[in-house]
């Protein structure tokens, strides 16, 4: 193979990783079981919480201390020194008191950052006294094949 056929040939992968990207953010964002809204927060009422849920008292009774999740690695395409396309699954569990779920108006929402991919990776799952809804499968870039990824819980309101 010529010099000059193996510039081309890394080009065409190099726009092939790039299209392989993009298409899975797509897939991503488009397969979530119900649409994705980034949190808000209340300034205007002073006992709001940004870090837990607010049952009208100072103190949330659900915090982001009660939530951790586990992520698993479902595919993995590596392209050397380029990095590498991963498709995870997130499996988010509550450790607090069901006593306290059950004390819900609503579903909470809890915001986590998938921490070791190439951008940021923030998404959130939906937890109530009966269910946790999260997205079946997230597609990210990670630097190299030996990356480790974890699960931050940042936020739940």
């Amino acid at each position: 193979m010529t010099r000059q056929n193996r510039w081309w040939l890394l080009a065409i992968v190099g726009v092939a990783c790039l299209s392989a990207g993009a298409i899975g953010a797509t897939l991503a964002y488009t397969s979530s079981d119900e649409p994705s809204s980034p949190p808000s927060t209340n300034t205007s009422n002073p006992s709001a919480s940004t870090d837990g849920y607010d049952f009208g008292s100072a103190d949330p009774i659900i915090t982001t201390d009660h939530f951790n999740a586990e992520i698993r690695v479902t595919e993995k395409e590596c392209f050397g020194e380029a990095g590498c396309n991963v498709a995870v699954r997130i499996e988010p569990f509550y450790t607090g008191t069901l006593d306290d779920l059950k004390k819900l108006d609503e579903p909470l929402t809890v915001t986590y950052e998938i921490v070791g991919s190439e951008q940021t990776h923030i998404n959130n799952f939906t937890i109530s006294s009966e269910e946790i809804r999260y997205d079946r499968m997230e597609h990210l870039r990670v630097p190299s094949e030996g990356t480790e990824l974890s699960v931050k819980i940042i936020e739940v309101f």
